[in-house]
């Protein structure tokens, strides 16, 4: 049921799903069936490419989180900044990532902004560039604390709330 990846689903819409965005970030879908598979891709165009497919809804639904994982990747590779999160519409079916991840992709950002290399950061954090080299990969299990130093290195603070 494809109620399943939209906002409506634990009804996160309006002022819920944007106190959400701050934890985690939301990206809207576009999806459709052809010869009874599910199709999905990220629905800002201009800004991201990628294609996933699935038997179910409830698998897209995994594969649409991947599918955004694989595009940040690729931002990432190529030195290219992770734009925010477009309006999603009532019903829309949504990409979500993580928080870890979203803190990965804000750092990335911050860096691009200033133009800082990662051996830069590693030099400022006194880490080793392999270890800013995980920090940076989204599928890199990495401390929270260890992106706080970074931010905090930058001129930067992480700020987690909860409202």
């Amino acid at each position: 049921n494809l109620n399943s990846i939209t906002p409506r689903k634990g009804r996160l819409i309006g002022h819920l799903l944007l106190t959400l965005r701050k934890f985690m970030r939301y990206y809207p879908l576009k999806v459709w069936q052809e010869d009874n598979v599910y199709l999905a891709i990220l629905a800002d165009e201009d800004n991201w490419f990628g294609i996933t497919q699935a038997d179910s809804l409830e698998q897209l639904a995994e594969m649409a989180d991947d599918l955004l994982i694989t595009a940040v990747e690729m931002k990432f590779e190529f030195n290219q900044p992770i734009p925010d999160p477009t309006e999603i519409n009532e019903n829309q079916p949504f990409a979500r990532m993580s928080t870890l991840i979203t803190a990965k992709v804000l750092l990335h950002n911050e860096m691009i902004k200033q133009r800082i290399t990662k051996a830069e950061l590693a030099r400022k954090m006194d880490l080793k560039p392999q270890e800013v080299q995980r920090l940076l990969k989204p599928r890199c299990n990495t401390k929270i604390d260890t992106h706080s130093h970074a931010f905090q290195v930058l001129g930067k603070r992480l700020n987690l709330n909860l409202e």
